[in-house]
């Protein structure tokens, strides 16, 4: 918690969801070390939660709703928080928090637990962390990402490597390079030729397959 806390006290970006903290080993509330660590890194800790049964949703500030499932956490002192989504009662969802040089997110909900429980087919749940994340100035876009069709970016002294990863049917993915970039798949030896902004190229991925691109 101490290490989470210097990295966003030195810029970085914090998105967490659930009962994040709230607990110690065995089960009981967390110290008053972490209680107030959390207060700094949230502005106000979960005071407590709600636990449902059926499906219910958050809603963002243009009026779409996001599925949430099973818990809903509560904060105290609302009316100090910037708040991301809210509950079908109006109740703070998601809150923002700058801590630092760096912020925080906190979803409460069990958000990315939903979200690779159903396969990553919730695609609201992307749109919603894109807007969330810092530009990360990547060199390489998946345009058609989705919970099925992922991309990988490695760097090393050998060069960039991309990973393209198809865990559904058969699909193009859809790429664009910083500058116009030649890849070789390592495992079938296939050459393409990867356009630059705003052109795409389209790379064939078959059911299942792995594509490692150097």
């Amino acid at each position: 918690m101490e290490k989470l806390h210097e990295y966003v006290l030195g810029g970085g970006t914090l998105i967490v969801d659930g009962l994040f903290g709230s607990k110690d080993p065995y089960g009981q509330k967390s110290n008053g070390h972490v209680q107030g660590i959390l207060a700094d890194l949230f502005s106000s800790p979960v005071n407590d939660w709600g636990v449902y049964l059926n499906d219910f949703d958050f809603f963002l500030p243009d009026g779409n709703g996001l599925p949430a499932w099973y818990l809903s956490c509560l904060w105290d002192d609302e009316d100090k928080l910037e708040v991301l989504a809210r509950d079908s009662q109006g109740s703070a969802a998601a809150i923002c928090h700058s801590c630092g040089k760096g912020r925080t997110i906190y979803i409460g909900t069990h958000f990315f637990q939903n979200y690779f429980a159903k396969g990553g087919e919730i695609m609201g749940y992307v749109d919603f962390l894109s807007k969330l994340l810092p530009n990360l100035n990547r060199r390489y876009l998946l345009h058609n990402s989705s919970g099925f069709l992922r991309m990988k970016q490695l760097q090393g002294g050998f060069g960039e490597v991309l990973i393209l990863l198809n865990r559904g049917e058969e699909t193009g993915a859809l790429i664009s390079a910083h500058k116009k970039t030649t890849f070789t798949d390592l495992l079938s030896g296939e050459v393409f030729a990867v356009s630059m902004l705003p052109e795409k190229t389209v790379i064939p991925m078959k059911a299942q397959q792995v594509r490692v691109l150097s």
